[in-house]
């Protein structure tokens, strides 16, 4: 049967003090997105300019391990890009702006 380590909630985690930690790969890792909290300042429709903005997300997943160092590296990346237009449809779009934002993970080791 085999064990699972929670290791905690953060973007690097030092398993060198594991035994075994050198044969380890990025596989043997589980990771979950953990409570992150935010906001976002400023308008969503409407900025008073005779503007509106809009927002679309994406999110991706970094995930990696050196097992020389024993340390694992893994985040969400949230990326928020707002377009800028002329009210009331947004259109023609006239700005667009990207914000990332690396986001905690919970992170598992299965042994």
């Amino acid at each position: 049967m085999r064990a699972v380590i929670d290791l905690g909630v953060g973007q690097s985690f030092d398993v060198s003090s594991h035994t075994g930690y050198r044969s380890l790969t990025a596989n043997d890792f589980i990771i979950g997105l953990a409570t992150n909290t935010g906001n976002r300042n400023g308008p969503i429709v409407g900025n008073g300019v005779g503007e509106v903005e809009m927002g679309r997300g994406a999110i991706s997943i970094t995930k990696s391990y050196d097992n020389s160092t024993g340390i694992l590296t893994a985040y969400y990346t949230l990326a928020i890009t707002t377009l800028g237009g002329d009210y009331p449809n947004c259109d023609p779009v006239t700005y667009t702006k990207t914000n990332n934002y690396k986001l905690n993970v919970r992170a598992y080791l299965i042994e």
